[in-house]
């Protein structure tokens, strides 16, 4: 056997021909689980609309977006 046919690794080598290449395998579930993350964790279409939305009040009233809030009452003489 020549130092050009043989492989630096044998152990590891015959390792991966008996039991598969688990760290490849890992590799790949990981890359897999991170792309899975970033699209569950991606929050960039929940807003799509630029108007504010009502909040919900803990006393059984909606209260209005900022832009309507009401405005303090006006006298007239």
């Amino acid at each position: 056997m020549t130092a050009s046919s043989a492989s630096s690794t044998p152990i590891y080598d015959l390792l991966i021909t008996e039991r598969g290449n688990a760290v490849a395998e890992c590799r790949d579930v990981a890359q897999q689980t991170k792309e899975t993350a970033r699209s569950a964790l991606d929050w960039t279409g929940v807003h799509t609309g630029t108007e504010e939305q009502p909040t919900f009040s803990a006393f059984d009233r909606v209260k209005p977006p900022r832009s309507e809030s009401p405005s303090s009452p006006t006298t007239t003489a």
